[in-house]
């Protein structure tokens, strides 16, 4: 059955001038089948920004960690200009 008559509803809101969420999902559960669980939407923005907050504060809370940046920085090679760069380019592309 795709529709509910009024007879129905009136059946699972009884007159009620508020209706909860949770009879829509008892109506829809008795009358379709279909179960509709009830929970809060996850605001993942809001989520992201307080993971990020906290593997901050985390990653620079742990000396072993900062110790391997700092040996990272100080062992990067860096292109010295952009002829040094055209040549490297060249050489990953083969000569081309």
């Amino acid at each position: 059955m795709d529709y509910i008559t009024k007879e129905t509803l009136d059946k699972y809101v009884k007159g009620k001038s508020v209706i909860k969420l949770k009879d829509f999902a008892e109506l829809f559960e008795k009358e379709f089948g279909i179960t509709v669980p009830l929970s809060e939407k996850v605001n993942y923005e809001k989520l992201a920004e307080e993971q990020k907050r906290k593997l901050t504060k985390a990653i620079f809370s742990n000396e072993d960690v900062l110790e391997q940046l700092r040996k990272a920085s100080n062992e990067r090679d860096y292109i010295g200009n952009d002829e040094e760069a055209m040549q490297i380019i060249r050489e990953a592309r083969n000569g081309e």
